[in-house]
């Protein structure tokens, strides 16, 4: 079956139409999955960093709390 030329064209034009419109949406699903996908690999780095100082603060604190206990038992204080 063959087209008359004019409906043709029209529908060509409205397939060319509709194909523009889905690859926009697919790039503008993609850019926000990539946005997420760094907002998330932030958040990531954040939280590491955030563990690693806690790390070092109960470090700092556990040795301080060792000190703390080894100048206790060597001036014969008692902790009780």
């Amino acid at each position: 079956m063959q087209l008359p030329r004019e409906q043709l064209v029209t529908r060509l034009g409205q397939e060319h139409q509709h194909a523009r419109l889905c690859q926009a949406a697919l790039h503008a699903f993609a850019a926000e999955n990539e946005a997420r996908m760094e907002a998330m690999t932030s958040a990531a780095t954040q939280i590491e960093r955030e563990l690693e100082d806690f790390k070092a603060t109960l470090r700092q604190v556990r040795q301080e709390s060792i000190t703390a206990e080894i100048i206790e038992l060597g001036t014969g204080a008692n902790p009780l």
